[in-house]
């Protein structure tokens, strides 16, 4: 039985037992539906719509009004409203196959949406599926790697989001992961579209309107290096002292991160079997339950992965320590102590 660690209180999955909690979309699109594969996939082409025709028009809008104020809040509406249900829906998308047509996903969404929420074109792809699954978090494979961070300190973290995610870092680091893996065909051809896309900002920027530009392509593309970097130093942030290259670090759950985001807090079910549908986690978790116990994995509840990061920025790891959930009671020094254990750069040889 899972207890609040901290207090002892019982806890319950309630994502297990309720799977349709919240929406995943903003509001619904007709004939969607006709252009997926999978119905249970239904919510992320939804979402995708929602994106597409809230953004279009308004990147539009930029441009023909050629005001500051007009970008900011094009900006502002963006991470506001879409950002973080966008990158879940993304990354569901990287999974599976949603739309009947494999061209009509790449065109709309890897080209056309993703380069809007400034992730210039197969970034998240190749970064998620060659670099990240592949690489598992470790140092030295996966590139964008938090093993030898200080995860608990902000001034890390600026390091880590300079070093990785910013254009030069994210185009060097999937063009040798390509290479590694023997797709170098696949990261050269990234590495020339990427920088010529930048340029191409550039040159955007620079001769042909500035202001348009400026809000709807740059401002993008640097917000959302910070935006990615935090979620993925959030969703790895944690990482046994004993066992780094285990999956089993740590979950979310009864957390809006699930109810609205595709039950993205069960991060390492999904790196235990990346072939669980986004719907099945839950329940892939509750089968897991007795392997995270052995391999002693954190859980967490009513909380999501970035707001847990800028509380332990802060030094709050009394909040974090009252947000875990285990199968035991214990006292909140001893929960601290386990969550430091965590945190703490580690160093595998060989």
């Amino acid at each position: 039985m899972l207890v609040r660690s901290v207090s002892g209180e019982p806890v319950v999955c309630l994502e297990a037992i309720q799977p349709d909690r919240g929406c995943h979309h903003l509001f619904r699109v007709p004939f969607v539906e006709r252009l997926v594969q999978n119905q249970r996939d239904l919510p992320i082409a939804l979402m995708m719509f929602n994106a597409a025709i809230c953004l279009v028009p308004f990147a539009c809008l930029v441009y023909y009004s050629n005001s500051h104020w007009v970008g900011l809040a094009y900006v502002v509406f963006l991470y506001v409203v879409l950002f973080g249900r966008y990158i879940c829906m993304l990354h569901e998308f990287a999974h599976n196959r949603v739309f009947t047509s494999w061209w009509f996903g790449f065109v709309f969404v890897t080209l056309l949406l993703s380069t809007m929420h400034g992730l210039p074109v197969g970034t998240y792809h190749l970064h998620h599926l060659i670099m990240h699954h592949k690489g598992g978090n470790a140092w030295g494979v996966d590139y964008s790697s938090t093993e030898r961070y200080q995860r608990d300190s902000f001034a890390q973290f600026v390091w880590y989001w300079l070093r990785h995610y910013t254009p030069p870092g994210f185009v060097v680091d999937i063009v040798r992961c390509c290479a590694r893996w023997g797709k170098g065909g696949l990261g050269l051809a990234y590495g020339v579209c990427a920088t010529g896309w930048v340029l191409l900002t550039w040159y955007m920027w620079a001769r042909v309107h500035a202001v348009g530009t400026l809000w709807v392509w740059i401002m993008p593309m640097a917000i959302s290096g910070v935006a990615t970097a935090w979620g993925n130093m959030a969703q790895h942030m944690f990482v046994h002292p004993l066992r780094p290259r285990k999956c089993y670090a740590f979950e979310i759950i009864n957390s809006r991160a699930n109810t609205h985001n595709f039950n993205q807090g069960f991060h390492a079910t999904h790196h235990l079997d990346c072939t669980y549908h986004w719907t099945e986690l839950p329940s892939g978790f509750m089968r897991n339950l007795a392997a995270h116990r052995a391999e002693g994995a954190l859980i967490f509840q009513e909380i999501e992965n970035p707001m847990l990061l800028l509380w332990l920025f802060l030094g709050r790891y009394d909040v974090v320590a009252s947000h875990m959930v285990g199968f035991r009671r214990m006292g909140q020094a001893e929960a601290i102590r386990l969550l430091k254990a965590h945190l703490r750069p580690v160093v595998v040889v060989g």
